[in-house]
């Protein structure tokens, strides 16, 4: 039997992985609605060895649980009889090794889709399944969170793990200046999400998606304390790079990297994206550098100088953006 202290650390054992999509059929606000379902989730699914990710996005739930077959069908039948989902749709269903390493953690995310939209891209993964095309749970999630005008209107584009960057720092004001200033650039919208895990609060991350040719982008600004969550954990895999903002303050600096590395680390070498470090001071590059190396992690540097508080200086620093999109994650060093 699991314990929620058990999922702190990676566990090899092969679980039942399943992703399922429903109609949400609530009153109130959707993050209410996620944060009351998580309070009574998390300890009953992970007495029972289960673990969940649960991301709602217009007018659907979209649920990733992990855990032993026979927890996992008592589950989904005590879901399908609950009222506020309707028209439970199956999208992944295999046996694999462990991804999801806390027992609850949710993501609610604006998007201009609608509900009848996004629901005949659910279909068509639905359909997917049925003809042996399915995806990754990861890629699932991401390619369903990702609205169809960024993918220019194929809802099967290959995985693009390079097209994915994850920003973070301290001061979430500072990782939030790049998403704006990119989608001032090119004149896109700024996203809004809420993510929470556990009794944990909810916090606020903002996103913009462009690029060009079918072949879409998304930069997302996270704080530093949603590496600890567990949606964030399972869904780095498939982030090309985080890139940690740094500010230049040894103490805060050393705890923004221990996070990170704490985080990455959960998951298998080959699926940690690549690490890029910004703004600390030279005399800590060497510091920073041995530890990522002693966690089996390689730590690129941007040579420019941090922007500002206030985003400035992020256009000199758009070609180095730009080529992270086409870098690949390292291997890490050897051993």
């Amino acid at each position: 039997m699991l314990t929620p202290d058990d999922f702190l650390l990676p566990r090899s054992e092969t679980v039942d992985s399943v992703v399922y999509a429903s109609r949400a059929c609530f009153e109130g606000t959707p993050l209410a609605q996620v944060r009351h379902i998580g309070a009574s989730a998390a300890a009953r699914n992970a007495a029972m060895g289960v673990a969940s990710t649960l991301l709602y996005q217009s007018g659907w739930f979209v649920h990733w649980l992990e855990g032993p077959g026979t927890a996992i069908d008592q589950v989904l039948t005590r879901i399908a009889r609950d009222a506020r989902h309707r028209h439970m749709r199956l999208l992944h269903r295999e046996p694999a090794e462990r991804r999801l390493l806390v027992p609850w953690s949710s993501a609610v995310m604006e998007s201009p889709e609608t509900p009848d939209s996004l629901g005949r891209r659910i279909d068509q993964f639905r359909h997917a399944r049925r003809q042996r095309l399915a995806l990754a749970p990861a890629q699932l999630l991401r390619l369903l969170s990702t609205p169809l005008a960024g993918t220019g209107g194929n809802p099967f584009l290959p995985p693009q793990p390079l097209q994915r960057l994850m920003v973070c720092a301290r001061h979430n004001e500072h990782a939030t200046s790049l998403v704006h200033w990119l989608a001032r650039k090119h004149r896109r919208k700024v996203g809004h999400g809420r993510f929470t895990g556990g009794e944990a609060p909810s916090l606020s991350i903002r996103y913009v998606d462009f690029g060009q040719q079918g072949q879409p982008r998304r930069v997302v600004a996270l704080p530093q304390s949603g590496l600890e969550l567990g949606i964030v954990q399972a869904l780095l895999a498939d982030y090309g790079h985080l890139l940690l903002l740094f500010e230049g303050d040894a103490g805060h600096d050393r705890l923004l990297m221990q996070d990170a590395l704490r985080c990455l680390t959960r998951l298998d070498r080959q699926q940690r994206p690549g690490l890029i470090g910004l703004g600390f001071a030279p005399s800590l590059e060497g510091e920073l550098i041995a530890l990522a190396q002693q966690a089996g992690l390689d730590l690129r540097t941007l040579g420019e100088p941090a922007p500002d508080a206030a985003g400035n200086n992020w256009s000199a620093l758009w070609p180095s953006l730009q080529a992270l999109f086409r870098l690949g994650p390292p291997s890490g060093p050897p051993g």
